[in-house]
């Protein structure tokens, strides 16, 4: 994160301000189309208190190594604050192509999103992040993105994220 306010540009490096776990139930597991709902919960480490809950729909459609989704969720706060606004809703869409179908290449997906948020008094952000996810197995893939979060607004942030998915398998019945 980079602080144009400090007088000069300053850049603080440092771990993230809040841990967010979700619990995505697959609704719809299809060849083409899938749809899963996505219960949240973030709770804050530093510079707040209480926790955001919510719950994120998403739809993906899938042909040949193209993959295209969308998001809609919301979440609110359990102790709003000027930092931490009572409601956020925010709608993404994002694509992303796998290099080839086998082979080294077949493990790396560039990838891009856009996404629109809109918070409790606060402006409309616009943001968009970009990157890539490198499928180590079936299971656990590695993302590397960098995101720029509030554009047009005139305080733009820009972040380098790197992620880590692990997919536990299906819960059989």
């Amino acid at each position: 994160a980079s602080d144009p306010n400090s007088g000069g540009r300053q850049v603080v490096n440092q771990f993230s301000d809040r841990i967010t776990l979700n619990a995505t139930s697959v609704l719809r597991d299809g060849k083409i189309f899938d749809f899963a709902i996505a219960p949240t919960a973030q709770f804050f480490l530093r510079d707040e208190s209480g926790a955001r809950l919510g719950a994120t729909a998403v739809a993906r459609w899938d042909w040949g190594r193209n993959s295209l989704g969308t998001t809609l969720g919301w979440t609110a706060a359990t102790h709003a604050s000027p930092t931490n606004p009572a409601g956020i809703a925010d709608w993404s869409v994002g694509y992303g192509r796998r290099l080839a179908a086998e082979g080294a290449l077949g493990h790396f997906t560039p990838h891009t999103n856009l996404q629109i948020e809109k918070a409790t008094g606060v402006q409309r952000q616009i943001s968009i992040f970009e990157g890539i996810e490198y499928q180590i197995t079936h299971r656990i893939a590695v993302d590397v993105s960098g995101q720029h979060y509030g554009l047009g607004s005139g305080a733009v942030d820009h972040q380098a994220v790197i992620a880590l998915t692990v997919h536990f398998g299906k819960i059989s019945n």
